[in-house]
């Protein structure tokens, strides 16, 4: 999915409803390299490292960032399959 298509996808599901699911697959899309649908760990930590948010809660935190990053990823983890789902993420959003 292009970057373009992507932001096409993601008015049309403004428009329409649902923006926590389409913004949650643009996520994915976006940092899934191996195209499994779901974020290895490494897809993760490799997504969210160049992030200033990231950064500032890792300085917060007082861990190192992959440690950091884990913590979350394991939060977020909730079958314990070591990847991360559509469905997973949107409930780590409260939806």
């Amino acid at each position: 999915m292009t970057k373009h298509t992507l932001l096409i996808t993601l008015s049309l599901s403004f428009l329409l409803g649902g923006c926590a699911s389409v913004l949650t697959s643009g996520y994915i899309v976006e940092s899934d390299t191996n195209g499994d649908g779901a974020l290895s760990f490494q897809e993760y930590y490799n997504s969210q490292k160049p992030k200033t948010g990231f950064k500032d809660r890792v300085k917060k935190s007082g861990m190192s960032a992959e440690n950091f990053a884990k913590k979350e990823f394991n939060g977020m983890d909730v079958n314990n399959n070591n990847l991360i789902s559509k469905q997973e993420l949107l409930k780590s959003f409260g939806y």
